[in-house]
């Protein structure tokens, strides 16, 4: 900025100041990742796969939970992931059946429903 007088002189520019506006409030979770498949590789080792979630800002990550046997009720978080959509879970006991669920967070922390494997897997079948 810069002043005038009246003879038409102008004065040296004023100091500079900047502001950035903050984003955005995020309040639209991730869509639910979709596919989720496990398979055993191994009597104690189960992989998982699953399709991308999108999301109006960005994914971060998936949160992996599991519940033991056959008639689980009790699910308990065991990973994360940072973008990948595989997850390894190890050192299982063989001959016992697992369940998964998985689901995407992004930046402003939404967490949309999970996506569960419904069939139950066995490990070492």
């Amino acid at each position: 900025m810069r002043a005038t007088d009246a003879a038409g002189n102008l004065s040296n520019f004023s100091n500079t100041s900047s502001a950035t506006t903050p984003a955005g409030t995020d309040s639209t979770p991730p869509t639910p990742p979709t596919g989720l498949a496990a398979t055993a590789s191994s009597s104690t080792q189960i992989g998982l796969t699953w399709a991308a979630s999108t999301d109006n800002v960005g994914v971060t990550g998936y949160r992996i939970e599991r519940c033991t046997g056959a008639s689980c009720t009790s699910f308990a978080q065991i990973g994360t992931s940072t973008g990948a959509t595989t997850f390894s879970d190890s050192g299982l006991t063989a001959s016992t059946s697992y369940t998964y669920r998985v689901r995407a967070t992004d930046a402003a922390g939404n967490l949309k429903q999970f996506l569960q494997y419904p069939p139950r897997h066995h490990a070492g079948r």
